[in-house]
């Protein structure tokens, strides 16, 4: 029962985190800087049920949270991870969606994780630099002093990832 309500938690805390994204996306949008969208999971409807409930399951592997176009024709592909601790673990980017990330950058799209920490700090990793820092670093997981060259602050109250791009 704990660990249904401890997911039930870190489920909701991922939803607003990927809302505050979508706020920063729109923001971006309004300004004319780049259109991002939100990645839908590729479900496959079983069967419906009643109103707007239906039974469905994954269809298949997941793509990266959120692409785009950057002002001047540039790919922007990322993923969005959220952790509640002062650490989070480099294995919670999967094998295929490290991989659909290297694709992405080798055909010249700009490429990274955005980290939270408790949606109170964020961080837009370069998918390269992910990928290096746990041999780099000699561990498993990755805390806020690690990547605090990659912060990105908050302004007019979006996370500001696109800074400097």
């Amino acid at each position: 029962m704990k660990s249904r309500v401890q997911g039930a938690k870190a489920k909701a805390v991922g939803k607003h985190f990927e809302n505050y994204i979508e706020k920063s996306c729109s923001y971006y949008a309004h300004k004319k800087m780049a259109l991002i969208e939100k990645t839908p999971e590729p479900l496959k409807m079983i069967r419906r049920l009643t109103g707007n409930q239906v039974i469905a399951v994954f269809d298949k592997v997941g793509q990266p949270d959120f692409k785009g176009t950057l002002n001047g024709g540039q790919s922007v592909v990322f993923e969005a991870k959220h952790t509640s601790s002062n650490l989070i673990e480099f294995a919670r980017l999967q094998p295929h969606q490290l991989a659909n990330l290297r694709l992405h950058k080798r055909l010249g799209a700009e490429c990274f994780v955005l980290v939270s920490f408790k949606l109170n700090s964020f961080y837009r990793v370069p998918i390269e630099v992910w990928e290096a820092l746990p041999s780099e670093l000699g561990k498993k997981s990755v805390n806020e002093k690690n990547l605090a060259q990659y912060k990105v602050e908050i302004k007019h109250g979006v996370i500001d990832f696109l800074g400097k791009l």
